[in-house]
């Protein structure tokens, strides 16, 4: 039997099209510049950046000045809407939306440009931005730093009123996570601003991993982080409120060393040095539907497997393959039990 598979999504046909109307109103009305054949030109820097646990895709591309555009296509009504524009020449890492969508969490560097000069702060490589998107209003900088920022909302489980606080993550490439707890208030109507934009309480949700990947399903984070050489596989859960808690950790048969750095469905990331990457094992973990059984796939032929409901292990390897090859194929199975 034949595996066929159907595209829920693509940017050419639910998303272009509708940029592109955008455009030709923008001329008509002699608002806009440039020409019909602009977002042909600006086709190629049109990507998606981040798919929310709604299903909701956060896309961007730039415009003919170097803009950058944010639009979000909504999954359910399939329709597009614009979120915010940063009106500056920069490269995007990541982007994130809150439920509510009022507000934009996005991280941006320097576009890779020769002669240009910094737009961003003096000392500072990336930029980490926190904006209020109902109606457009104040931008605040989370981090100026050196350092690779991504960033990630969470989604609650609760679907019935609009959260009077929002949680959002900062996954650094300095190999820590925060959790920011960001709490909004209505003024005016319906304009939605930030409370004490000035001082965000925060606090370390991990840190010193080598590999993180987040399960936007089920808001869980998942990452390994090296104890005494040893690597242990570690699962938080995230709540409505501001709690999480540590679901389980489990020590892993494989050797993984510090030189690796790999973060998993933290949106589309293009940034990380993939030639670097590829020299160091590639993981990923895997749950079933009911979010009770843990996968973790290692290379092509590995795999650790943890059921999270009595709390013992077993571990069994197979090794696969020729003696003299560079490569080693193995199956490991971690079991915690039914």
């Amino acid at each position: 039997m034949a595996l066929r598979l159907v595209s829920d999504f693509d940017l050419g046909k639910d998303v272009l099209p509708w940029l592109r109307a955008q455009r030709a109103a923008l001329v008509a009305a002699g608002a806009g510049g440039g020409g019909p054949g602009v977002l042909e030109n600006n086709y190629e820097s049109l990507r998606v950046l981040n798919v929310e646990r709604n299903g909701n895709i956060i896309y961007t591309y730039k415009d003919d000045k170097g803009n950058v555009f944010f639009g979000l296509y909504d999954y359910q009504t399939k329709q597009n809407e614009h979120l915010y524009t940063f009106e500056k020449d920069l490269q995007v890492v990541s982007c994130s939306v809150n439920r509510e969508r009022t507000l934009l969490a996005t991280s941006l560097v320097q576009a890779a440009k020769e002669g240009r000069r910094n737009e961003l702060q003096p000392g500072s490589r990336c930029l980490t931005l926190l904006v209020e998107i109902h109606p457009i209003n104040n931008v605040k900088v989370l981090k100026a730093v050196d350092s690779y920022i991504w960033v990630q909302f969470l989604y609650p489980h609760v679907e019935s009123h609009p959260l009077p606080e929002n949680h959002l993550l900062l996954i650094s490439e300095e190999k820590y996570i925060e959790q920011l707890h960001i709490q909004v208030t209505r003024e005016d109507g319906n304009r939605v601003v930030i409370k004490n934009s000035g001082h965000l309480p925060r606090e370390r949700v991990a840190e010193d991993f080598v590999w993180a990947q987040w399960d936007m399903s089920e808001q869980r984070l998942y990452y390994i982080d090296l104890k005494k050489s040893r690597s242990v596989l570690k699962c938080i859960q995230f709540y409505a409120d501001e709690h999480f808690s540590l679901m389980f950790e489990a020590p892993l048969d494989v050797s993984l060393s510090d030189s690796g750095f790999k973060l998993v469905n933290f949106g589309y990331d293009d940034l990380q040095d993939q030639e670097k990457l590829s020299k160091h094992p590639t993981l990923c973990v895997f749950t079933n539907h009911t979010g009770r059984t843990v996968s973790l796939f290692l290379n092509i032929l590995s795999l650790a497997s943890c059921s999270l409901s009595t709390g013992h292990s077993k571990t069994f390897t197979a090794t696969l393959g020729r003696v003299d090859s560079r490569v080693t194929k193995g199956i490991t199975f971690l079991s915690l039990g039914e």
